[in-house]
């Protein structure tokens, strides 16, 4: 600390309080308190990557404007289509990727992300474009957040944590063979990738709030699927702290959300205030959590504070409900049902199986619209 000076005289004075300032500016140099701020860089569909990444010379890749971004960075992009590619790396800070001037971002084939770390992308879409996923999150990625994107079907598969989905929407598929939206592995059975030298962990802290899952197979009868079984959401196993909330998921063909640990556990599910409306007839359950013959679990699941209303007497189970016969792992919490609003409840061998060992779920005030209530734990 500086104190100020006891002698009278003007100039020492003067001289004392100059050095008392340029103390301080070389403090506030030394804390990071004044530095240079983040620079934008610019890509454009018609850019370069041999180019300086600035407004009059764009890049084109998003990889390329990841490198030279500082932390804390903005990235503009030039709306329109962008050609395939992957994304890797990251910085310390925070880098997000929008469109310029508020303008949206599209892919002329497929986007993977894979070993990407504190990146924010912005108003991006994802039409048709590829036989399979139009958005890949590979492995290794941390700390990525979609904010208002749209698209057909992602995919997500071990290594993966705190991805967020913030607002917008995907599906609008129904051509045979199409596959649906899915946290998952690289292997049919289980996890193949490596991060940092090591198998790659379950993908966890996964976050979806806001968003609308919609028109999966919607009217399509089954002699079109191809093969496929319409969800318009899945849980394929190897994941644990998955949030869904505050979304929507609506005209979905054969189900709105399955739950299938057949590629590993999936446990510390949180599903609430979301709705779901209007499930095709082709259906008996609308949402299936089912650990029969996979060799895996499935619990600490929790469904509460949802609207659930499928619109479908004419369905195998008419108004579909919750298939749950999850068999949680050891130390692990049943599923929990709780508070939401149904138009009806399982049939009652449904709900004599749930809730009895090894499923044990519990049912505990909910209301249903039609029928009987399924109550136990």
């Amino acid at each position: 600390m500086c104190e100020p000076p006891r002698v009278t005289r003007l100039k020492r004075l003067h001289l004392a309080m100059l050095v008392c300032v340029a103390a301080a500016i070389l403090a506030a140099f030394g804390r990071g308190a004044i530095s240079a701020p983040p620079m934008t860089v610019f890509l454009s569909p018609q850019g370069s990557d041999s180019h300086r990444c600035s407004r009059t010379a764009p890049c084109l890749t998003l990889r390329r404007g990841l490198a030279v971004a500082r932390p804390g960075a903005t990235v503009e992009l030039v709306p329109g289509i962008y050609p395939s590619q992957t994304l890797r790396g990251g910085q310390s800070g925070l880098v997000t990727f929008r469109g310029a001037d508020g303008g949206r971002v599209s892919f002329a084939g497929r986007l993977t992300l894979e070993g990407v770390r504190n990146v924010r992308l912005v108003g991006f879409d994802f039409p048709r474009s590829d036989p399979l996923y139009e958005l890949l999150f590979d492995a290794c990625n941390s700390n990525v957040t979609l904010v208002g994107s749209t698209g057909r079907r992602f995919v997500i598969i071990e290594g993966n944590s705190g991805i967020r989905f913030l607002g917008g929407a995907w599906g609008g598929y129904g051509r045979p063979g199409d596959e649906d939206s899915a946290i998952g592995t690289s292997g049919a059975t289980g996890p193949s990738r490596m991060c940092d030298g090591r198998l790659a962990a379950p993908a966890h802290n996964l976050v979806f709030d806001g968003m609308t899952f919609h028109d999966n197979f919607w009217r399509v009868p089954e002699s079109k699927w191809g093969g496929s079984h319409p969800d318009c959401f899945e849980i394929n196993g190897y994941a644990y702290g998955i949030t869904i909330r505050n979304s929507t998921f609506i005209r979905c063909q054969d189900s709105f959300l399955g739950l299938y640990p057949d590629q590993g556990d999936v446990t510390d599910v949180t599903i609430d205030h979301n709705r779901f409306i209007d499930l095709g007839d082709t259906t008996y359950y609308g949402s299936q959590w089912v650990s029969e013959d996979t060799g895996h679990k499935c619990g600490g699941i929790v469904f509460s504070d949802n609207l659930w209303l499928p619109n479908n007497p004419g369905a195998r189970y008419p108004y579909s409900s919750l298939r749950t016969a999850c068999e949680p792992p050891r130390g692990v919490p049943p599923a929990r049902v709780i508070g939401n609003d149904f138009q009806k409840g399982p049939v009652r061998s449904d709900c004599t199986q749930f809730t009895a060992p090894p499923y044990r779920t519990v049912w505990r005030n909910n209301t249903f619209r039609l029928g009987r209530a399924c109550s136990g734990g």
